[in-house]
């Protein structure tokens, strides 16, 4: 019974410690604000991750690394006293948490599963994308829920604080995220209806590869004229532009090289010159392609480089 008690004793002591540590509202401010900016950071990496990479097994680690932070921090702020008698900010940072989780645990895991799925047509791409999307929304909503209390702490307490122009940085990502996805969604069709017009030729069936020709010409005049019309980010054109000179390839290639290739394809007898014809478009079509699709990639990666989220919140130190 002794040693219980002294045990009792060791654990109060250790609680009044811990509560002592934060000697002004600030410091208990910064301290839980350092906890959800580092779980932010984890956050916008798999967000990035999830998006921008095809290695499924190594989005799948990312998660599960965002899941073992949010269990050790939850485990932090769940077990840190109230600031005195105020004990909203902490609390509120719990629920957004616990919200945080949940949407690793289930929306993400579904999401992977799409994701494995997407490539597989259009629509499936779209599913993804859009359920991609919501899952970002949701983790904006709980990082606004957060900043919120935040502010409300803030004001109680007399702390100056310094806020980014955005509402959050996962509010930030989520706004380049969804401006990438456009230009995306509209170069995945036309790549999914060449690879369609590619199988008819390989399958030397000419009736799909007219089929798909003209599909292909439809769609790539469609997207250019859409894309010409989509606005910059931030002031980027060039990855917006790298999208159009994709389709505008592509669309020239089904008004002119592919019709070349249906024409010879469709001949009872072909000449050593449409061998010759035949074999300088796949070329020129492996170069172009190449070329066309390392300046999309390049300046996709520019475009995120240079719209990397700065920190909502933070206070002002005299």
């Amino acid at each position: 019974m002794k040693s219980f008690s002294v045990f009792l004793l060791s654990f109060c002591f250790i609680g009044i410690l811990s509560a002592q540590e934060f000697s002004a509202p600030v410091d208990y401010f910064d301290y839980l604000n350092n906890q959800h900016n580092q779980l932010v950071v984890k956050n916008l990496e798999y967000v990035q991750h999830s998006v921008h990479s095809e290695d499924v097994q190594e989005v799948e680690a990312k998660r599960i690394e965002v899941i073992e932070q949010l269990g050790k921090t939850i485990l932090k702020v769940g077990t840190l006293p109230p600031y005195g008698e105020d004990d909203s900010i902490r609390k509120e940072l719990l629920t957004v948490l616990k919200s945080y989780l949940e949407s690793f645990e289930i929306e993400f895991t579904e999401i992977n599963i799409l994701k494995s799925k997407s490539s597989e047509s259009y629509e499936a791409m779209q599913e993804y994308l859009d359920a991609q999307d919501a899952a970002e929304k949701k983790l904006a909503k709980a990082a606004d829920q957060y900043q919120k209390a935040q502010r409300e702490f803030a004001e109680r307490h007399n702390i100056k604080l310094l806020e980014a122009e955005e509402n959050s940085e996962i509010n930030q990502i989520n706004k380049v995220n969804a401006y990438y996805r456009v230009v995306f969604m509209k170069y995945f069709r036309i790549s999914k209806l060449n690879a369609a017009f590619t199988d008819a030729m390989n399958a030397r069936d000419v009736e799909n590869m007219k089929i798909f020709r003209l599909k292909l010409l439809t769609a790539a005049r469609e997207e250019l004229k859409k894309l010409q019309l989509f606005p910059d980010f931030n002031g980027n054109t060039r990855f917006r532009d790298s999208g159009i000179e994709i389709v505008k390839f592509h669309k020239e290639l089904a008004e002119e090289d592919y019709q070349k290739m249906v024409n010879i394809m469709g001949k009872e007898e072909i000449s050593q010159e449409d061998v010759n014809t035949y074999n300088a478009i796949i070329n020129r079509i492996n170069n172009k392609v190449a070329e066309l699709t390392n300046i999309y990639n390049n300046e996709l990666n520019n475009l995120l480089r240079s719209n990397v989220p700065k920190p909502a919140i933070a206070t002002k130190r005299i």
